[in-house]
């Protein structure tokens, strides 16, 4: 009996920690910065980090669903926002990572 509640304890806690911590907020992007060999969005006055796909060998895809990848261009050396999103209500679905990042995993383009 004990064994059981542990384990179901233990199993409650997985499962909290494995689908628990995706949120999802609404805004429009303010501004691009780097952060940390990845870049960030500011949305809503806080900062959402868009992670950079490691295995592209030119490090210009970032980890978000396909259709957004195309969300920052490089001007110059640097990276900015797309200009076909500029303006435009987002939604961000995002985790907090271990080290407390806001991690983008999905962007819509908010009706």
């Amino acid at each position: 009996m004990k064994r059981s509640r542990i384990l179901l304890v233990i199993l409650s806690l997985i499962g909290l920690t494995a689908f628990g911590q995706a949120q999802t907020t609404k805004g429009i992007v303010k501004s691009v910065q780097p952060f940390n060999d990845q870049y960030t969005l500011t949305v809503n006055d806080i900062s959402y980090v868009l992670l950079v796909d490691t295995k592209s060998t030119a490090r210009k895809l970032f980890l978000v669903n396909r259709k957004f990848r195309d969300i920052l261009i490089e001007k110059g050396g640097v990276y900015e926002l797309n200009p076909k999103y500029a303006g435009k209500t987002l939604s961000l679905t995002y985790t907090v990572n271990g080290k407390g990042w806001n991690c983008i995993k999905s962007i819509e383009v908010s009706k």
